[in-house]
């Protein structure tokens, strides 16, 4: 695994993320306020997040996220265009695929790791499209979900990072990818926002 600043930086060059892609679940609605605070309005990558919710709990979501954050904050439509500068969160009781003309699909499949939305299904559908251009985060939680999914992000060649379980509310979805070896780093949330406002001065421009 990577540790510092600096290989974390040539890491990203070398995977030149098109797509942030974040998942968590129990305790990781506190921590996603955290690593997105401050955020510009123009960030450079289109944000998507997989947060374990009720079918009836995006509107709840995305109030408190838009609250205080910068950026344009979405839930997931079928066919809606993938942008940058916005904020994209799975709706409850949806699985969320990516499509090969940078829109989203919605997906009523059965459930994994009793999860739907699952953090694996949109790991492992982002792949389909992104291949290694990811940056892949995993937050608090309290089960697996997406440690399959970012095991194989890291494999081709993206980029995962994982919570510190020590910073986390519930730890057990940040070790598990840990525990694989599997993973570039372990960090603070306030150290992933810094990551995250880094990499508008490390990335190279591109086109929605």
């Amino acid at each position: 695994m990577i540790q510092n600043i600096e290989s974390i930086k040539k890491q990203l060059n070398h995977s030149d993320p098109k797509i942030i892609l974040i998942g968590c679940s129990s305790g990781g609605l506190e921590v996603l306020e955290k690593i997105l605070f401050k955020l510009p309005k123009e960030y450079p990558l289109p944000i998507i997040i997989c947060q374990h919710i009720a079918a009836d709990a995006g509107h709840y979501l995305r109030h408190y996220l838009a609250k205080n954050l910068n950026m344009e904050i979405f839930e997931a439509q079928t066919e809606q265009l993938i942008q940058k500068n916005a904020i994209y969160f799975a709706p409850g009781g949806y699985h969320l695929l990516f499509e090969q003309n940078k829109t989203f699909s919605l997906d009523v499949s059965e459930k994994v790791s009793y999860c739907r939305p699952s953090i694996d299904v949109m790991f492992e559908s982002a792949i389909t499209v992104y291949n290694h251009n990811i940056l892949a985060i995993l937050l608090s939680g309290a089960n697996v979900d997406g440690c399959a999914g970012a095991e194989k992000i890291f494999q081709i060649g993206g980029t995962v990072i994982a919570q510190t379980p020590q910073s986390a509310k519930y730890p057990t979805m940040p070790q598990s990818i840990i525990d694989t070896q599997h993973y570039h780093a372990a960090l603070e949330p306030t150290e992933i926002n810094n990551l995250l406002m880094a990499i508008t001065q490390w990335i190279k421009p591109q086109k929605s």
